[in-house]
């Protein structure tokens, strides 16, 4: 494993804790299909992502969703994206392909100079 991935996964680890208390899963508790699909999509998120909400003060699961969507609205104005990225649980996998694609589509376009 690199420094990259140490890096990432360091920090994913750091959300997902943080998560968890928001979630209220504890070790003795069966995790809901719900909470699981949350924590798992940690795993396919962009490490700007993983910054941004350990940095935000969410208390919920509803404030931690709309971080996420601000983050990509956020992503969106900035990189004009032609529709919305809005995040549904369980999706995050699908919107970060979406936002690599986007970068790459957009490097490929500086080196051709269009």
């Amino acid at each position: 494993m690199n420094k990259e991935e140490k890096r990432f996964f360091k920090k994913a680890y750091k959300l997902a804790k943080k998560l968890k208390k928001v979630l209220n899963c504890r070790w003795y508790k069966k995790k809901t299909n719900k909470q699981i699909a949350l924590l798992t999509d940690i795993l396919f998120m962009d490490e700007a992502l993983i910054d941004f909400l350990i940095l935000d003060h969410f208390k919920n699961e509803e404030q931690y969703i709309n971080s996420i969507n601000t983050f990509f609205d956020l992503e969106a104005k900035t990189f004009n994206y032609n529709g919305r990225l809005i995040y549904e649980i369980g999706s995050m996998y699908s919107l970060t392909q979406k936002v690599y694609l986007h970068h790459d589509y957009m490097e490929f376009k500086l080196k051709i100079g269009i």
